[in-house]
This record gives structure tokens, C-alpha cells and sequence, in this order.
């Protein structure tokens, strides 16, 4: 999570773990997407296959968290839905998000755009190519529009072989970027493998964080190597040195208002704040009687001890007051 030191008079330096995966598909990894978002202040996610936040709401078991997302397309009557970009951080971080198209959402902190892609997949057709394209074109557009103010980080799949290495070269080339996880040495050579029927196993390296080639803020590039992570690509974790204002931290938190036992509206208020919490709780219990999971089921069952823990002190100090 975040670590805040003191930098300058004026200003203050946060240490953000950020995390980046490509899911494949929420239902298929939840457990090490959880795992992920609970190590991390932010988690870049890629082809979620969520067409609603209900859905992302529902896989999210850590609390303390807040979910920015653009929905996945269903581009077909039957079958899943494809693609969908989700940014899963901290509740405290202020930060602003747009998304463009389909393929690329933008993540604006104090000093830093952290740029969530996930491109075009080339399968030698003349449409991909020109898909591709129009992907780094729009990235190229969104890296001129803010490259004046703040660094720029792109984590996620932006590469794949043949024409498309030949186009990202290019556009590397012209932003001054690098790929920092090629220059930090690794526990594996690949970020994508694939298993096929026929015992064949193909491995690549498609996964990237990119930064401008003087940008010395990030630190500790890693693949993560897991045997809970049940999908295709492996994570990405960076370490990332935020400067951030201080009149934005130095802010004294508010303070809650005090409830007024005689006050019938306060009452009221208080009571039907309970009673939500009572039934999102009720809910979590009911939901964790489904699970199988082991994994699953270590993470609901904190999710659940937590909230009924905070219910009961609410509970115990409303008695006090009283």
C-alpha cells in the first residue's frame, strides 16, 4: 500500500505499489486478482469481460477500495462480452480517470498519468492491423495532450509480434520510452504462456511498463511469478516515488457529525445507516455459503469478519452514548 515520508517543506513523497494484470476474464482468476488488489495501492486491469460495475463490485472482496472501470462490449448476441479496462486502488488516493476508446484508460495523481492499455490483438488480418494502428495513433494523441505537465506510465499488453513489434518500436523510439521491465532482471523471460491440446506450450514477453527513459521515480519492475494466478499472464509490480502537495495531505480529516439521541431525524438516520449495514452484511454471509474456493473463502470470510466487527463497535458505542 502507500507509505507517506516527509520530502520538502512544501511537498511530500508516497511510495505507490502498482500492480497491472491482464485477468482474462474476472471469474476465471478472482482469487489472485483479490490477492493482487489487497499487495497494491493501484491494480491496472485489463479484459475484465464486465459489462456492469455490480459485476466488479461483486469480485472485490478487499475493502478500503474504489473501482474505476470502462464496461467490456458485447459484440455478439450470444457468448461473453470482450475487453473492459478497470483501475482498483486505494479509497484515499485523489486522483482523476478518463477513458478512450475501448483500449486505453488514463489515471491522473499529483505528478504522474498512469496509462492502462490493452491493444489491438494482431492475428495477421488486414482489420487488426488497422486497429493497431489507430490504437497507437489514439495513445500517441493522449501522450501529446499531457506530456507537457506530468510523467507518463504505460503498463499493460501493448505488443505483439511481427507488425506490430515494428510499429511499437517506432512509437518507443519517438516518445523516448523504454520498457523498464526488459532492463531489470527477472525470474522469467515471458509474461503470456499458453497451454495447447496438443502439449505445445507458447510463451512471450507481451506485457510492458513504459516510461520516458529519465523518469527515475520507478523502482522495483517485476514480473510476478504465482501458483495462484490461474490465467494466462503473469502481473506486473512497480514501485512509484508520487510527489504530492502538501496542502492536499495536510488536510484535517472531518469530523463526523454527533448524533443527537433526542433528536428523532438523527435517530432515523442512524437507524436506517444500521440496517444497511446490517443487510449488506447478511448478504456477504448468504454469498459466502456458495463459495467452494478455498482461497475464496479465506478472503470473504476477512471481507465478513471485518464488517461485523465494525457493526458491532458502532453498535456498542451508539449504547454508550445512549
Amino acid at each position: 500500500m502507500s507509505t507517506f515520508y516527509p520530502n520538502q517543506e512544501h511537498d511530500q513523497t508516497s511510495i505507490l505499489k502498482i500492480a497491472s494484470i491482464n485477468i482474462g476474464g474476472l471469474n476465471k482468476n478472482l482469487a489472485y486478482l483479490n490477492q493482487l488488489v489487497m499487495q497494491h495501492s493501484i491494480v491496472c486491469v485489463q479484459e475484465t469481460w464486465a459489462e456492469s460495475k455490480i459485476d466488479l463490485d461483486n469480485s472485490i472482496y478487499v475493502t478500503g477500495k474504489k473501482i474505476l472501470f470502462k464496461p467490456a462490449k458485447r459484440k455478439n448476441k450470444v457468448g461473453r462480452a470482450v475487453g473492459g479496462l478497470a483501475f482498483i486502488l486505494d479509497d484515499h488516493i485523489n486522483t482523476e480517470v478518463k477513458f478512450y476508446g475501448e483500449r486505453i484508460g488514463k489515471l491522473t495523481l499529483d505528478d504522474v498519468i498512469l496509462l492502462n492499455v490493452y491493444l489491438t490483438f494482431y492475428n495477421g488480418t488486414l482489420l487488426s492491423k488497422e486497429e493497431f494502428t489507430n490504437d497507437i495513433v489514439l495513445l500517441q494523441e493522449v501522450i501529446n495532450e499531457n506530456k507537457d505537465n506530468k510523467q507518463i506510465v504505460i503498463i499493460g499488453n501493448p505488443i505483439k509480434k511481427n507488425f506490430h513489434s515494428k510499429e511499437l518500436s517506432k512509437f518507443l523510439s519517438k516518445n523516448q520510452l523504454l520498457m523498464k521491465d526488459i532492463y531489470t532482471s527477472q525470474q522469467v523471460d515471458h509474461t503470456y504462456s499458453q497451454i495447447f491440446k496438443n502439449g505445445k506450450i507458447v510463451k512471450s514477453w507481451i506485457d510492458h511498463c513504459l516510461a520516458h527513459k529519465d523518469n527515475n521515480e520507478i523502482k522495483n519492475v517485476k514480473i510476478l511469478v504465482s501458483d495462484h494466478n490461474l490465467g494466462e499472464h503473469n502481473a506486473i509490480s512497480i514501485m512509484y516515488d508520487l510527489k504530492i502537495k502538501s496542502e492536499k495531505t495536510n488536510q484535517k480529516p472531518k469530523k463526523q457529525k454527533k448524533i443527537n439521541w433526542l433528536n428523532p431525524t438523527d435517530v432515523a438516520l442512524y437507524q436506517n445507516r444500521v440496517n444497511s449495514s446490517v443487510l449488506k452484511l447478511e448478504t456477504d454471509l448468504e454469498n459466502l455459503k456458495l463459495v467452494n474456493d478455498k482461497d475464496k473463502i479465506k478472503i470473504a470470510t476477512t471481507k465478513c469478519s471485518m464488517s461485523s466487527h465494525l457493526f458491532r463497535s458502532t453498535h456498542s458505542k451508539r449504547l454508550k452514548t445512549r
